[in-house]
């Protein structure tokens, strides 16, 4: 019997402490300020690329990111897009210069589409000015290899997104479940 975990989280910045979810614009276009979101447990503890999965960072908060590399995988970052295995995966520009003031310190930036390995298209958000008008360096770092039972997540707002590039490979023991529905403020 197949056991679910469903939690109903208030995603806004005032009551992320309340409730122990460490969210900013990180998982922005794809979850706001103020969306809700439902949880699940999967049964056989796998996760695949493109999940968006609520994790224990073991310092004190929980964090929702997405599934870069999975178990076994060597991952890589060029120009802001993910290389998995030696392969960059394909993107398409969707829109350019839309005013990020909502991000951070960032003004202006550009919605890129990211297709993973198993054909999962994701929108992304790639800052590309800062708001006191300089440029912003693309994050990018070698491969690492992704140890067994440990998945690699990172937010779709990359540039100042504290996830695997600082936490690590997240340990599965750590994950709690995947967002299966965002429900929109």
């Amino acid at each position: 019997m197949i056991k679910y975990l469903i939690v109903l989280l208030f995603i806004t910045f005032s009551s992320c402490k309340n409730i122990g979810v460490q969210q900013s614009c990180g998982m922005l276009p794809n979850i706001n300020s103020g969306d809700k979101v439902i949880i699940k447990k999967t049964a056989d503890n796998k996760y695949d690329y493109g999940d968006i999965v609520l994790f224990d960072t073991g310092r004190d908060f929980f964090a929702m990111f997405r599934v870069v590399g999975l178990p076994g995988d060597n991952i890589a970052m060029e120009d802001y897009m993910c290389i998995i295995n030696g392969k960059k995966n394909k993107w398409e520009k969707i829109a350019e210069n839309i005013p990020l003031e909502m991000i951070r310190i960032s003004s202006a930036g550009e919605e890129r589409e990211e297709e993973f390995p198993n054909g999962v298209r994701v929108r992304l958000y790639k800052e590309t000015k800062l708001s006191v008008g300089e440029e912003i360096s693309f994050p990018s770092f070698d491969a690492e290899y992704i140890p067994e039972g440990h998945y690699f997540v990172l937010g779709d707002t990359r540039t100042l997104t504290i996830d695997s590039r600082y936490l690590g490979p997240i340990p599965l023991k750590n994950i709690k479940g995947k967002v299966v529905k965002v429900i929109k403020e």
